[in-house]
Parts: C-alpha cells; sequence; structure tokens
C-alpha cells in the first residue's frame, strides 16, 4: 500500500478549490497515466459544487492509497482473520492471481494483523481503510471515495466478501457502478441464529436494496444456491456455484488397510453449532453398546461460551474410556489423518465445511450430516456416510456401525469414489473453468 505523506494530507498550501496542490497533482499523475477526467467524474450527473473540499480529499486519499496499478478487480472484505471465510479467499486468489494473473486489490476495513495477513499480501495488493482515513471521516465519505474510484478505473469486477461496506456501496451506488463493472457478492452459509433460531446473514439483510445492481451471487455451495432462488425468485444465471479450490492439483488414490480397531477422529471449532453435545451422545452410545474404537478431539473454542461448552464436554466424557479431548490444532495435517480410520462431523449448520474438505483430501472416510453444503462432498455411501438429522446420536452410531462392518474393499471403493469427486469438483482448474466463464470479456 502506497502510504499517504503528511503533506498529501495537509491543507498548508491550497488551490483556489480548497484542495492541497500536492494532492491535485497526485490525482493529476494519475488521470495523465490511465488517461481520466477529473473533476467532473467520468459518469457523474452530480452538479461540480457537490465535490466539496471533503469528498475530494477524501478521493484523493483513497486513490493514493490503492496507488497507480490498473486493477483487474477490487474485493473487500471488513478483516483478514483466519477463519472458514477467510480460506475462501485465498483459495479463490490463488486461481485469480496466480493462475489468471488477473491484477487484485483487496478492500480491507479492519488493518488488524493475523497469521495470514502475510499470505494475503501476497496474493494481493491489500489497502487498509482504518490507515488510510482518519476516525473522523463519515462512511458516506469513504464510500463516494471508492465509487468515484470504481467508475475511473473500470475494473472487470467488484466483489463484496462479506463486506457490510461492499453492500452499502452497492445499495447506494450500484446503478452506476453498474455500468462500468460487473457486480459480485458471496454467500456461503445459512446462518441461524443461536437463541431465537432466526434466519441471519448480509445476503438477507441488503437483498432487497442491492439485487437489481448485482451481476453474480457466488457461492461454494449448491444448497445455499438453491435455498437463495427459492426464496428470493432470482434470476438462475445469477447464482454461480464455484466450489473451493482447495488442491492445486488432482490427488492420486491410495488404498488403505482396514483396521480391526477403529480409530476416528473428530476437529473443529469448538461453538454451540459444531454438534459437540452431539458427540458427547454418540461416544456414550458406543460405550455402553460395548463398540470397540476410540475417538479423538481437537478443537479451539473460539470465545468463553465455546470454553463453557469445552468444559462441559470434558465433564461429561470424563468417565468414557472411548473418547478423550486432546488439544487446540493449527493445521489439519498436523493432526496426522492418515492415523484415523473416519472422519466424524457434527455440525448442525455449516457451509462448505473446510475441515471437510481437508478430511476429503486426505482421503478420509467420512460421516457427517446433510446440513449445508456438506452434501455437495458427500452422497450417501457412494462418496461416504450421509446422517440425515444431525441431532440423532442413534444415527450417527448406527452409521459408525455400518462403517465398522464394512469389508476392505467396499471401504476402499467408497474413499476411491471419494477421491474421484474431489478430483472433480474441488480443484483449481474446476474453479479456473468457473471463473473465465463469468468474468468479462471472456479470458
Amino acid at each position: 500500500m502506497l502510504p499517504l505523506s503528511p503533506e498529501v494530507i495537509s491543507y498548508n498550501s491550497k488551490s483556489k478549490n480548497g484542495l492541497p496542490i500536492s494532492t491535485l497533482n497526485a490525482i493529476h499523475k494519475m488521470n495523465d497515466i490511465n488517461p481520466r477526467v477529473y473533476p467532473p467524474f467520468k459518469g457523474c450527473s452530480i452538479e461540480f459544487d457537490y465535490y466539496n473540499k471533503v469528498i475530494d480529499s477524501a478521493y484523493s486519499q483513497f486513490v493514493l492509497a490503492a496507488g497507480e496499478a490498473e486493477y483487474d478487480g477490487i474485493v473487500f472484505i471488513p478483516r483478514i482473520r483466519t477463519g472458514g471465510t477467510d480460506k475462501l479467499l485465498k483459495s479463490y486468489l490463488k486461481v485469480l492471481s496466480v493462475v489468471m494473473k488477473l491484477k487484485i486489490l483487496i478492500v480491507c476495513e479492519d488493518s488488524t494483523k493475523s497469521a495470514w495477513t502475510e499470505s494475503f499480501e501476497e496474493l494481493a495488493d491489500v489497502l487498509y481503510l482504518d490507515e488510510s482515513y482518519d476516525n473522523n471521516t463519515p462512511n458516506t465519505y469513504i464510500i463516494a471515495s471508492i465509487h468515484y474510484y470504481i467508475i475511473q478505473l473500470a475494473p472487470k469486477f467488484i466483489w463484496g466478501f462479506n463486506s457490510r461496506l461492499a453492500y452499502l456501496l452497492i445499495g447506494t451506488y450500484g446503478a452506476s457502478l453498474s455500468q462500468y463493472t460487473d457486480i459480485w457478492v458471496v454467500t456461503f452459509a445459512h446462518w441461524i441464529h443461536e437463541i431465537s433460531y432466526r434466519e441471519f446473514g448480509m445476503i438477507h439483510d441488503y437483498m432487497t436494496s442491492c439485487n437489481d445492481h448485482i451481476k453474480y451471487i457466488i457461492s461454494d455451495n449448491s444448497k445455499f444456491v438453491n435455498k437463495l432462488n427459492k426464496q428470493y425468485n432470482l434470476e438462475v444465471d445469477k447464482l454461480i456455484h464455484i466450489p473451493s479450490p482447495n488442491s492445486l492439483i488432482p490427488i492420486e488414490f491410495e488404498p488403505k488397510v482396514k483396521r480391526e480397531k477403529i480409530k476416528i477422529l473428530w476437529a473443529s471449532g469448538i461453538e454451540w453449532n459444531k454438534g459437540v453435545d452431539t458427540l458427547s451422545t454418540i461416544a456414550e452410545e458406543l460405550y455402553t453398546r460395548g463398540v470397540h474404537l476410540h475417538i479423538d478431539v481437537y478443537g479451539t473454542p473460539k470465545n468463553n461460551k465455546g470454553s463453557q461448552l469445552l468444559n462441559s464436554f470434558n465433564n461429561e466424557v470424563k468417565s468414557l474410556n472411548n473418547i478423550t479431548y486432546k488439544s487446540a490444532f493449527n493445521s489439519f495435517d498436523g493432526l496426522d489423518p492418515k492415523d484415523y480410520d473416519l472422519f466424524l462431523f457434527t455440525s448442525m449448520i455449516e457451509g462448505m465445511p473446510n475441515i471437510l474438505l481437508e478430511a476429503a483430501e486426505n482421503q478420509m472416510f467420512i460421516i457427517a450430516p446433510d446440513v449445508g453444503g456438506v452434501s455437495d462432498l458427500i452422497i450417501n455411501r457412494e462418496t461416504g456416510f450421509l446422517i440425515k438429522d444431525s441431532l440423532d446420536s442413534g444415527e450417527y452410531v448406527n452409521r459408525i456401525d455400518d462403517f465398522i462392518n464394512l469389508d476392505e474393499h467396499d471401504f476402499n471403493k467408497i474413499r476411491s469414489n471419494l477421491v474421484n469427486h474431489y478430483n472433480k469438483f474441488y480443484t483449481v482448474e474446476n474453479a479456473h473453468g468457473l471463473f473465465k466463464s463469468i468474468i468479462k470479456p471472456a479470458l
């Protein structure tokens, strides 16, 4: 990111319209390079006197922070974290930036660093709004500045990636923006409130104000695409399913010996929607039935409620000898997945869980509930075992019994089917083709 020098944002030397001379010179330099019209802005019918020094200054700050690059796409995100949303964006960026060689600018609202900040900055240019504007700059001015910048740049697309700022931008200026760029938003899960169980999410909050201007709603799972279509009667061509490109190249199937004493891996966040209570009940029922196996549990609480949930879980299973909470984990590979026979997933609410893609990449046999986009990956008795009711511990236990009774041929056949299915949909090659089909002009 190009830092803003003190002379650019100072008002010691002003032009006749109130802008610092150094700022005007920088803008004219941009216009000479690109060449753009400033002012008035291309496509704007608003009178020139609207461009007061506050708006002009906000715009010039954004231009200077963005630098002189001709970006092919602009992605809006709230912040860079280490969650599933951010991993999905990283996967998509590897296709857009590395494979397709598109120049991408990420507009990030919060500059708070995370373990993934550096890897994002390697894939795209990142502009941090809270570093580019002081706390007194109204949001409306920032949004107006971004609008002006986009219509001058005319990138191939702008993409709201779970960004409220992007939805406000689209809702306010979508009619203008859609003349100069394709507008995308992403949606990846059907979220239910923990207490009220009411549906929520930005796509629902802003659908009414933004839908007419959005070119594509992109999701990594078909279940949510279909749900949105039914809820809002959207045009089919607007809803795009792009499975997460989890692997750079296809994986090669490796047969495995099925052991007599089964080792099960459970790994996820420790949160209310991850089915931790169901997991403890499953272990208790298996123990009561005298089924000889062991479940290793890995997970990280994300907040105080998660810590309380973990404490409660440990108290519930401490008398059982078939389940153990091991520790938090940083990476799936660090869990030594090849040492396990089965991956057990118990979430109640999901999108397309990254942890399942990692289990599939490691060719694990998977038992998982039919929630969110799980059925895109797990086809019952073909690529794994699919649970109809995510809260039914008895159904999980029955499917684990079925797994135990599989002979080695059927065990490996289902694993092989999973690998073939994964290679067809969850690689960079597949995502590359899908992105090529929606980016105009055709690449």
